[in-house]
């Protein structure tokens, strides 16, 4: 293997590393998933379906992946203690109640990230190169094919190349900031649907 292709692989793997990804936390924190609602609550609890839509603006999005956000909501839903059946179903075929969720990722788009990592790496990382996308994820309530209750929260997430932050890297990274995403803006969403007046 020649010196240059030596390099060039190394390059690579650093930029891999070498840099980190923030969320800057507009999502308002949830204290508690768990159900409002006591054994004295004249509550009957019902059965509901969900549906995911995952979609990116930004081009290929590894970081989540639908199956992600399916076992996410599923496990917060069942945290509640609201619902009776909890079944994940592609919407058209929804129980009388059913719970659309729907997180849309935009921003740098993917040719835009490469070349901005390109550049980084012309520089050998001694400058930093921002990238800034967004999660905003919607819940909507379809009751009897009527849209009853909808909420949403947003997060912006800042993903930065630089060689200094390379010691962050293994805990500020795509995958790990994704996912404490996705927990906190799901949790928020359910704690709004827990909060309605019907609860269920």
């Amino acid at each position: 293997m020649s010196l240059t292709r030596k390099l060039v692989v190394c390059l690579v793997i650093i930029i891999n590393t070498g840099c980190a990804t923030f969320s800057r936390g507009y999502t308002p924190e949830t204290v508690s998933t768990t159900s409002r609602y006591t054994d004295s609550d004249t509550v009957s609890l019902q059965d509901i379906s969900f549906s995911v839509d995952l979609i990116s603006e930004i081009g290929r999005f590894d970081a989540l992946s639908k199956e992600d956000i399916v076992e996410e909501v599923k496990e917060k839903l069942r945290a509640t203690g609201l619902y009776k059946k909890i079944l994940y179903a592609p919407f058209i075929k929804k129980e009388s109640k059913h719970f659309y969720f729907q997180i849309i990722i935009s921003g740098t788009k993917e040719e835009e990230g490469f070349l901005l990592g390109y550049l980084s790496g012309l520089t050998v990382m001694s400058i930093p190169v921002i990238s800034d996308y967004y999660s905003d994820m919607s819940v909507f309530i379809i009751e009897k094919n009527n849209e009853v209750f909808s909420a949403s929260a947003s997060e912006k997430i800042i993903k930065i190349i630089w060689l200094p932050l390379i010691i962050l890297s293994p805990l500020f990274n795509d995958y790990a900031i994704a996912n404490k995403v996705l927990e906190k803006q799901v949790d928020y969403l359910i704690r709004e649907i827990s909060a309605r007046p019907t609860g269920v």
